[in-house]
């Protein structure tokens, strides 16, 4: 696994594939399809993309945490949090092992 890619990479990847467009009217689809994408969970909707998969939003109750410095409990509230649940074709894609060269997920660094 690689460094995350951040927005800029992406679009610029994006006008390499598609060379009849440029970089600005790039970065102003993707902008205008993230903030309809925000708009619509922040009304409370969900989205589904086939293939892909689904973004929504959940409320999670309010609960007992613990301050991870002291141990102490503490009180969380409640609040709506995003979620992704990815789609079959991603899922099976990601899955996948097409080089054959036993992809395994990353260990965590100790």
């Amino acid at each position: 696994m690689g460094k995350p890619m951040v927005k800029s990479e992406f679009i610029r990847e994006f006008c390499d594939l598609f060379p009849q467009s440029d970089e600005t009217l790039s970065t102003d689809v993707a902008d205008a399809i993230l903030d309809h994408i925000v708009n619509k969970l922040v009304d409370g909707g969900r989205i589904e993309i086939r293939g892909f998969g689904s973004l929504g939003v959940k409320y999670r109750e309010p609960h007992k945490g613990r301050n991870p410095q002291e141990g102490s409990r503490v009180d969380v509230g409640g609040r709506y949090v995003a979620f992704f649940r990815a789609g079959k074709n991603l899922r099976e894609r990601v899955d996948a092992d097409p080089d054959g060269l036993g992809w395994q997920a990353p260990q965590p660094e100790l």
